[in-house]
């Protein structure tokens, strides 16, 4: 008996999704990525993001004065 249930992420891109990518996104995507691929990239991108926001809270750098400002929320958005 086959199953009619896709594996997950499976789905490859459509042309408009992979054309909305960031170049450097398409770079660390394989030729033909496909959604899984694509969720794998943006959890690596958080879990960078988030260690370094991590490391500079425990290091002092960063505290709740600096993170809590409109300027320092719209970086991390682009970051992420």
């Amino acid at each position: 008996m086959t199953s009619l249930d896709p594996g997950y992420g499976e789905t490859p891109l459509d042309g408009d999704e992979l054309s909305e990518l960031l170049p450097e996104a398409r770079e660390a995507l394989p030729s033909e990525p496909t959604k899984a691929d694509v969720y794998a990239l943006e959890q690596a991108f958080e879990s960078a993001v988030t260690e370094d926001v991590i490391g500079a809270v425990l290091d002092g750098m960063l505290d709740v004065d600096d993170v809590a400002t409109d300027g320092y929320l719209r970086s991390l958005h682009a970051r992420l």
